[in-house]
């Protein structure tokens, strides 16, 4: 059963991992094996369950344990994430795989030093573990610290031919270096790996809308959507691009779906929507609270085509100044403290 899950095929592994726990029901590996099934399934409550139990069953058993809050990061409980996985670190303190989802923990909290700490451990320990390497790359490029995140996912890469994850963060990385050949040239070959790949699709949209090449952003954003159909910012995206092609009844219709549940999206989410509907106080309003939660990279911020209406107002690049000074002036006080600073 694991070694069908392994292969990626959940069905058979979850037939097969029924029938071991059905023979014995206290079989805490076995049990262990079907959540992470439903964990690699996005079946996150059913995974949820199984970790538990299997971790009742043998409190030392640390990968139960490590999964489980590998599946409360995936469900944003960073804080129940952190705590499982501080837990399976006791038990083995050269747990890799606990290690690197830690520090991914603490870069989805926007936690740079801790995450950088804890993924270099994790390649310290394996420095052919390509999925930390692919983690300490994405936390460079949230730092935008573009090259050294460009070093880690080509190093990925070179693990790994097919890694479609590290391709396309290069090629969103790429993308904030307004190299967009080579953005293009990685996000079109995430793209062949990956076909659903909507973030992949979303960042090379992108970065048609930014060559002015709106018939080929349209496509992307279209398909984006209907990968994943409910999400508001791909609407107000795609609203975006239909206004810069002059659809405008299609904008409109667009821009309707995504101001149904935009208010429930981050503040950086927001700001991009009210750019795009041309309210710009309140996108200006909206993205100075997302760069100081961190929400977004002020060097984003800088070449995000959702800000197109108010590219040239001063009171934008006034912003995004006064941001990047206050952001590097928080990073060289957690280097000098170590990442103790007060939040």
């Amino acid at each position: 059963g694991d070694t069908y899950r392994l292969m990626g095929k959940y069905e058979e592994a979850l037939t097969d991992l029924n029938r071991a726990i059905a023979l014995d029901e206290k079989d805490a590996s076995a049990i262990a094996a079907r959540g992470e099934t439903y964990r690699q399934m996005d079946m996150c409550e059913e995974a949820l369950a199984d970790f538990t139990h299997a971790f009742e069953l043998d409190e030392k058993h640390a990968m139960a344990i490590a999964r489980r809050g590998a599946t409360y990061r995936q469900m944003g409980k960073y804080e129940e994430a952190l705590a499982d996985l501080n837990r399976a670190i006791e038990l083995d303190e050269k747990y890799v795989w606990a290690i690197a989802r830690r520090g991914e923990t603490y870069r989805l909290m926007d936690k740079y030093e801790e995450a950088l700490a804890d993924l270099n451990r994790a390649i310290e320990l394996d420095d052919k573990d390509a999925w930390a390497i692919v983690s300490r790359g994405e936390t460079y490029r949230q730092m935008d610290k573009y090259e050294e995140a460009v070093m880690d996912f080509t190093r990925a890469i070179e693990l790994n031919e097919k890694n479609a994850w590290a391709i396309a963060r290069r090629g969103a990385t790429y993308r904030q270096m307004d190299k967009y050949e080579a953005a293009l040239a990685d996000l079109n070959r995430a793209i062949e790996l990956d076909e659903k790949d909507a973030g992949a699709m979303a960042s090379r949209g992108d970065i048609y809308r930014m060559m002015g090449m709106y018939e080929e952003a349209l496509a992307d954003r279209k398909r984006v959507i209907e990968l994943d159909p409910v999400d508001a910012s791909d609407h107000s995206a795609l609203a975006a691009c239909y206004r810069n092609l002059g659809f405008m009844d299609e904008y409109h219709r667009h821009i309707a779906i995504a101001r149904e549940s935009i208010a429930k999206e981050s503040e950086y989410s927001r700001a991009c929507f009210e750019a795009i509907c041309g309210n710009v106080d309140e996108a200006l309003a909206l993205l100075r609270i997302a760069l100081e939660k961190r929400e977004e990279s002020v060097g984003w911020a800088r070449s995000d085509p959702d800000f197109e209406v108010f590219r040239n107002d001063p009171r934008f690049a006034a912003l995004l100044d006064e941001m990047d000074a206050r952001s590097k002036e928080v990073d060289a006080v957690d280097r000098a403290t170590g990442g103790q600073t007060a939040e």
